[in-house]
């Protein structure tokens, strides 16, 4: 299509929209129900506003938000803790070292608290243990504190153990 050829077409369709333009009918001419629509559309004095916010009604439910509520009832006061009493300190241990017997009477040398020391019978350890002596093998101590009999192994009496 040449140029001149378009230009031809547009006057043509120009033509066309303003001559349906003039010959358009009047309001008079239209019907009362095409006219009802034409106002229908045409109306512009009212406008349709939404309402503020503040003034819009929730549709949410408000028990939805219950945990919001303030607690009136108080708090149950909180479970008393188990007294925890600390088990008792352990036995502090001696270590034997040897033994020896002199006449009738038997030492035993043991190692408390990093200190060496020589007992014979019936001699105490800072007042925690009484040597008692020796007996088949085993020298008898006494824990002070619950009087209890504690035996540690020295070897036989014959014997140079």
């Amino acid at each position: 299509m040449t140029a001149k050829a378009r230009m031809r077409l547009y006057l043509v369709a120009i033509g066309a929209l303003v001559l349906a333009l003039l010959l358009r009918p009047d309001n008079d001419a239209a019907s009362g129900r095409e006219l009802a629509v034409v106002q229908a559309i045409e109306r512009r004095g009212v406008t349709q506003q939404l309402p503020s916010i503040k003034a819009r009604q929730s549709a949410i439910p408000i028990e939805l938000f219950a945990a919001d509520k303030p607690i009136t009832a108080p708090p149950a006061p909180p479970e008393a803790e188990p007294i925890f009493e600390p088990p008792p300190p352990p036995r502090p241990e001696i270590t034997i070292l040897g033994w020896m017997q002199s006449g009738v009477t038997p030492h035993v040398f043991v190692e408390w608290r990093g200190e060496n020391h020589a007992l014979r019978p019936s001699q105490e350890l800072d007042g925690t243990y009484r040597f008692e002596g020796i007996e088949q093998g085993m020298a008898e101590f006494t824990y002070l504190s619950d009087e209890t009999l504690r035996l540690y192994r020295v070897g036989d009496l014959g014997s140079g153990d």
